[in-house]
């Protein structure tokens, strides 16, 4: 139950009621988000990051903080811990959406649809180009973000040949002697 001291949207009340919010009269948590990210939230964090789900997935629970509490709780000092665990969040995060990959290409229960007549008989099957696109999309989304995040391991190769005039190929090291040649002096004195 909650109780209600003082107004202080009105500007008559009294200067000892001032400021004065609601008490609560019971041990009840109190209402909104929380501003502090306990250990517990931490680990739930980074838990459903682990499973896939996005910070601002897991923030639109009302039990979680802000998106701005998480990322502020990263980027501030004394929070190695915490950056640690998401980062290993986020790789584990990367090798489940390996999984996905594969799941999303090898599935094909939604290629194909039945075609109807007017009549609302199946006179046969039709390409579902919505979900195939819908697939691709999912998939190249995933592959983009794991190229960015994890270039090393998932990013492209790429791979430069440079040809000599003749066709050959240059090798990887070639060592280059440039001489240096010093014509004389910047004075404008002549030699005799």
């Amino acid at each position: 139950m909650l109780e209600r001291r003082g107004n202080s949207h009105c500007p008559e009340s009294s200067a000892d009621h001032v400021g004065t919010q609601q008490v609560a009269m019971t041990n009840k948590r109190p209402l909104g988000r929380p501003r502090v990210l306990t250990k517990a939230l931490k680990e739930e964090i980074c838990t459903r990051i682990m499973d896939g789900q996005t910070v601002r997935t897991i923030c639109a629970d009302g039990h979680m903080p802000a998106e701005r509490t998480v990322y502020r709780a990263l980027a501030a000092e004394g929070e190695d811990e915490f950056r640690q665990q998401y980062v290993r969040a986020r790789e584990i995060q990367l090798m489940r959406w390996e999984d996905d990959l594969l799941e999303i290409a090898d599935d094909g229960r939604n290629d194909w649809v039945e075609k109807r007549n007017a009549a609302g008989e199946v006179i046969g099957w039709t390409v579902n180009g919505e979900h195939i696109q819908r697939s691709r999309a999912r998939l190249e989304t995933r592959k983009w973000l794991m190229s960015k995040r994890a270039p090393k391991k998932y990013g492209d190769k790429i791979e430069q040949t440079v040809l000599e005039p003749n066709g050959s190929t240059i090798p990887h090291q070639r060592t280059y002697r440039f001489v240096v040649v010093r014509l004389g002096d910047c004075s404008n004195e002549r030699d005799p």
